[in-house]
């Protein structure tokens, strides 16, 4: 097989908003760990204003930067346990229309430092927590069987997972 078909990209993106919302969506809370961060009006309003030279400017927060590129960084480019990177956390400044990747809390997504729950398995590369599955019938009325993934990041095996039905 020299790619993924069509039909299973076009099961990722789709399988991506249903999974993310199943996994708890998407929520930013001040990670900083005593590294200077704050909320509200104490907070970061510009770079300049963390100790690691970047505002979360959605919360108010410092953070760090990360590799959004990899889905499976190399051990010390993660964000580590508790945050994921996110390719568009922030943007060069406030009111800005551009990305600049991240940490951020896992809040129910996945990565190679966040296990996810029982019984799923993660699509690194949409840091998308995804039900495993044998057949159809795993995956209920408005969700099919298909599809592979590596069952860790890494992994040059295959794993099958609930998609949002075309």
């Amino acid at each position: 097989m020299i790619g993924p078909s069509l039909r299973a990209i076009r099961s990722l993106l789709f399988a991506s908003f249903l999974f993310t919302m199943a996994c708890g969506g998407r929520v930013v809370v001040d990670i900083g760990g005593g590294q200077g961060a704050g909320t509200g009006p104490g907070g970061c309003t510009d770079h300049s204003d963390c100790p690691s030279g970047l505002c979360l400017f959605t919360t108010g927060t410092c953070t760090t930067g990360c590799n959004s590129a990899k889905p499976c960084p190399d051990p010390g480019e993660t964000c580590g346990p508790g945050t994921i990177c996110d390719g568009c956390a922030t943007s060069s400044c406030f009111g800005c229309n551009d990305c600049i990747a991240a940490c951020v809390p896992a809040a129910g997504r996945c990565d190679a430092d966040d296990p996810r729950p029982t019984g799923q398995t993660c699509i690194f590369e949409l840091h998308t927590c995804a039900p495993l599955c044998d057949s159809d019938s795993d995956c209920g009325g408005f969700a099919v069987c298909n599809s592979c993934v590596a069952s860790c990041c890494g992994c040059d095996d295959c794993v099958s997972f609930c998609t949002v039905q075309e």
